[in-house]
């Protein structure tokens, strides 16, 4: 059975390019990334405006998760189900992840400012998905000028069919 799943993305102070989240499925739990959100509470005037590039990265092949983060924290918003997550997730990394395969990358530009948060819902036949030994990450690939926090969340389903 398929269950959703949200990660948060605590509040964090970035200076560097990192991984906003790294998610690997487990043995025969695909995951499917339903969607995010990400905002940023302290690029607020007009003259700290940046343009940042955020990538949705399907990793496929050997992949290798990062490191300097912490473990993802996910929950199950029904309340009624107590089945354990069976993915790895790690957010805020600061190295970031690698894969031995051809990364396949969705580009989404950024404007931290004049949008200071930032949705993503795709339909479901456009959504990444992940199986086993591959990985979804979402990334920040271009360093901020200053310190922004970053939050937010980010939903997957586990055990597509």
């Amino acid at each position: 059975m398929a269950r959703i799943w949200y990660i948060p993305l605590p509040p964090t102070a970035r200076t560097t390019v990192f991984d906003f989240v790294e998610i690997g499925p487990a043995d025969d739990k695909p995951l499917e990334l339903m969607g995010f959100l990400i905002g940023q509470h302290t690029e607020v005037k007009e003259a700290e405006e940046e343009q940042l590039d955020v990538r949705v990265t399907v990793m496929p092949a050997t992949f290798t998760s990062g490191s300097g983060g912490s473990a993802g924290a996910p929950w199950n918003p029904d309340s009624q189900d107590s089945t354990s997550v069976g993915f790895a997730s790690e957010v805020f990394n600061t190295t970031q992840a690698s894969t031995s395969g051809t990364a396949k990358e969705l580009y989404y530009p950024w404007n931290v400012r004049a949008n200071p948060l930032e949705e993503w819902y795709p339909d479901a036949p456009m959504r990444p998905k992940a199986a086993q030994g591959e990985a979804i990450v979402i990334r920040l690939m271009v360093a901020p000028l200053d310190s922004i926090t970053f939050a937010g969340w980010v939903c997957v389903k586990e055990g597509i069919g």
